[in-house]
């Protein structure tokens, strides 16, 4: 899986490298324009964009006759590669949350289920290194799919309450609140200590600048006392 991911970072890396320049602004697909490669690249950058594409576009499967959610199972031809899917999991494929390589979105409508964003999960405090603590029955992170003949560990959909204001000059405007409902939990329910926050699915490009920068370089520059 290592190396998988290895080949996807190279795709981001093409797909992004020379983001910044005019002359690589695609106008004629606006859709499908952060699934395109950059214009200019070489053979074979061209071909590590087209295989990292291929790989994040893959849909995984739990074992080589494939199954996915007690859906009917997942179709696949027979690479082992990509198996290994589950027994709980968030998406079948990157491109299922990243949709056309750009960024998710939260639920529009009241009670609608999620599909490009996820639920990070932690109870109060941090662990030795200064992360969060991960929920003790669920992680760090919800997974609502999961293999035929496993139960997802839970449930998740957003309700919605109105938030009334009004601007400085007395004009009124309202937002709102979503509220996270969670239900069909699959060990215990979450409990009061727990806490929760909706992660939206990002946009790719310019992911592989920041991945061209060696850790050393970002390291130096670390300000652990906020000294500026």
């Amino acid at each position: 899986m290592a190396a998988l991911l290895a080949l996807v970072c190279l795709w981001l890396g093409q797909h992004s490298a020379l983001a910044g320049s005019g002359g690589v602004t695609d106008s004629a697909s606006p859709r499908a324009s952060f699934s395109l490669p950059l214009a200019g690249l070489s053979a074979d950058q061209q071909a590590q964009f087209s295989y990292g594409a291929a790989i994040f576009r893959q849909r995984w499967f739990a074992t080589v006759e494939g199954s996915e959610g007690g859906k009917g199972g997942e179709e696949n031809e027979g690479d082992s590669s990509f198996a290994g899917l589950g027994p709980t999991f968030d998406a079948p494929a990157c491109a299922a949350c990243h949709v056309r390589a750009g960024r998710g979105r939260p639920p529009l409508r009241q009670g609608e289920m999620l599909s490009s964003l996820l639920i990070r999960l932690s109870n109060p405090g941090v662990d030795k290194h200064g992360a969060p603590r991960p929920h003790p029955a669920y992680g760090d992170q919800l997974q609502g799919r999961s293999i035929a003949g496993v139960p997802p560990e839970g449930r998740l959909f957003v309700e919605y309450s109105p938030e009334p204001g009004q601007f400085s000059d007395g004009t009124p405007y309202q937002l709102r609140r979503p509220v996270y409902v969670f239900f069909r939990m699959a060990f215990l329910q979450l409990g009061d200590p727990a806490m929760h926050s909706p992660r939206i699915a990002s946009a790719l490009p310019g992911d592989g600048l920041l991945e061209a920068i060696p850790e050393r370089d970002i390291l130096a520059l670390a300000d652990a006392e906020d000294a500026d």
